[in-house]
């Protein structure tokens, strides 16, 4: 990667009904005065990345900054824009405010005497530079948000650590600390997630500023400290079971106590299968059918087996590439498994495994036990917490800053990371959190609880729309949910097609007890009438799996009519869902 420099942009946001893009329009093309720069990233931590290039110019690039910051060396820096600069004013050797033609201002702070000459079309300094230049946006109303700028303009972060304690089984501390440069009070921007549960922020009115995520509000200070309520649902559904509905459980249960196909190959379609059975199994024993039970588990340990042992015909393999478990066909090829072998969706496909993992596990822990080494590098592979690790990185998939996961692996995409399925992310942190449970390892189970519940935070945050409760604009926010975020788009579809049902359900399966605390009831009240369209569509008609997920939804806000549609249509299941499961959800609805 080499060229005279980098560019930068302030995105604007477009809002339509299927999609908001918030697209990278360079504001500024910023040419350091040296030709064919290699530029490399030579640090990077949870919440930033440093960019160098050659020996000229370091960029610390931090999560959440409202400046961006340049520490030059020996440079001669011009800043282009396709814009025109209408209006440029240096009221000292240090700050330069500069204006252009479409509405933006943009103040340059300097740590050294800087004097800048313009064009129309550029702004620039005649002679070599050494020391920092930061830049800001200057947002509406311009003399408050300039005057705070500039109050904080002298301390800047240059890396950022996540830390979290645990200070009882219900409650999770997790704590942002920046390492700065400068003097001063350090001032960053928090996103909508963040808002209701930093600890004491010190808030600063720096007004007007955005992203695809909402509004940002700004803090000051070294450290953020957050709380976040973990869960205690674990195997079981917090409702009881309806006694009217317990009979036809028991039946669905003994039908279907056999059924996932030995030569299925995929890491996300086996896996989805056999949490299903594994589904059964532990609702067969909630409702006492224990043989039944018994006769599932054994099956599910006859078909997970070859996975743990690398014996199946579609193995697992460590990757010395990137650092992780890939499936043979996926590391083959690119778009098999999903993309598996590019490392996306990793959290899906595993969490599956070791959601049936910790139930076969959980009345058997020799099984478990013997097991548990193979299971663990499942966990490493997508959740592993240490650092220091010399074959998995850190928390591959989950983005403590944005709060959740990103799916998209290791593919390159216009709009930048991405995550449909917020609920199989849910689901991934909740097998892990179960695994630990069975395990009886109290540390793995504090730190998946708490992954699970800021990955809760954030889609009720950020694909949950209602009534005084979404951060998009109301001409996007009317369809109710988001099908996939991007880093700069937002989308009203999916990876497999627009219908209507696909937008909504797959952020909802696969329904299990933890389902109750992920779908909130007020938005379901105003999701469901979008979602209820589809079953009226003839062209193309509501297929009968993703009817029954429409029924399912119904459930949580209208059991008893939700129910009696269910029992008059055909009984078609998705394969991740059963029988058994589906009466389960709507036995343990409270009426």
């Amino acid at each position: 990667m080499t060229g005279p420099g980098f560019r930068l942009s302030y995105p604007t946001l477009l809002a339509t009904e299927t999609f908001i893009v918030s697209p990278f329009v360079a504001n500024w093309d910023v040419d350091l005065g040296k030709k064919n720069l290699i530029k490399s990233v030579v640090a990077d931590d949870d919440l930033s990345c440093t960019l160098k290039m050659d020996q000229v110019a370091t960029l610390p690039l931090v999560r959440g900054s409202p400046y961006l910051t340049m520490e030059l060396s020996d440079a001669r820096p011009t800043f282009r824009t396709v814009h025109s600069i209408i209006e440029k004013t240096q009221n000292n050797p240090y700050q330069t405010l500069v204006k252009l033609n479409n509405n933006q201002a943009w103040m340059f702070f300097s740590s050294a005497p800087a004097k800048w000459n313009h064009s129309q079309s550029d702004i620039h300094l005649d002679s070599e530079y050494t020391g920092t230049i930061r830049m800001a946006l200057i947002k509406d109303p311009i003399g408050q948000n300039m005057g705070i700028l500039k109050a904080h303009s002298k301390v800047y972060p240059v890396s950022g650590k996540v830390s979290y304690e645990f200070p009882s089984s219900s409650k999770a501390i997790i704590h942002f600390d920046f390492n700065t440069r400068g003097t001063g009070d350090l001032l960053m921007f928090t996103l909508p997630h963040h808002q209701d549960i930093l600890v004491d922020p010190q808030r600063v009115n720096l007004t007007g500023y955005s992203n695809i995520k909402g509004p940002l509000s700004a803090v000051k200070g070294l450290r953020w400290t957050i709380t976040e309520d973990l869960t205690n649902i674990t195997w079981s559904s917090p409702n009881k079971i309806n006694p009217h509905l317990l009979p036809k459980i028991k039946r669905a249960v003994q039908k279907e106590a056999v059924f996932v196909d030995p030569i299925i190959r995929g890491t996300y379609t086996f896996g989805k299968t056999l949490a299903t059975l594994a589904r059964m199994a532990l609702i067969a024993e909630e409702v006492e059918e224990a043989s039944t039970a018994e006769r599932m588990i054994a099956e599910m340990r006859a078909e997970i087996e070859p996975w743990l042992r690398g014996g199946n015909e579609d193995a697992l393999v460590y990757d010395q590439t990137w650092g992780g478990l890939v499936s043979c066909d996926g590391l083959s090829d690119p778009g098999a498994d999903f993309g598996n072998g590019r490392y996306s969706d990793h959290h899906f496909h595993y969490g599956y495994f070791l959601y049936a993992a910790a139930i076969v596990g959980k009345s058997n822990p020799a099984w478990l036990n013997k097991w548990k080494d193979p299971l663990i590098l499942l966990v490493r592979d997508f959740a592993n917490p240490n650092p220091n690790d010399e074959y998995f990185p850190r928390f591959r998939h989950k983005d403590f800053y944005d709060g959740h996961s990103w799916a998209s692996g290791i593919f390159d995409f216009n709009d930048n990371r991405n995550q449909e399925s917020t609920s199989e992310s849910v689901n991934a942190y909740y097998a892990m959190y179960l695994l630990a449970i069975a395990l009886n390892d109290q540390p793995m189970a504090n730190l998946a609880n708490l992954l699970l519940m800021t990955e809760i935070r954030s889609a009720q945050t950020y694909w949950h729309m209602y009534s005084g409760h979404s951060v998009y604009p109301e001409v996007f926010a009317k369809q109710k949910t988001a099908g996939i975020v991007w880093g700069t788009k937002v989308d009203y579809a999916t990876w497999f097609g627009s219908n209507v049902e696909y937008i909504h359900t797959i952020q909802l399966i696969p329904f299990t007890p933890i389902s109750h605390l992920l779908i909130e009831k007020p938005w379901m009240k105003e999701a469901y009438p979008v979602l209820a369209t589809s079953l009226n569509r003839t062209n193309p008609p509501i297929l009968g799996g993703w009817r029954t997920y429409v029924h399912m939804a119904r459930a949580i806000i209208h059991p008893k009519a939700a129910y009696a549609d269910f029992e008059n249509s055909p009984r078609e299941m998705d394969e991740g869902n059963s029988l058994t499961s589906t009466l389960y959800w709507f036995a343990t609805q409270p009426q």
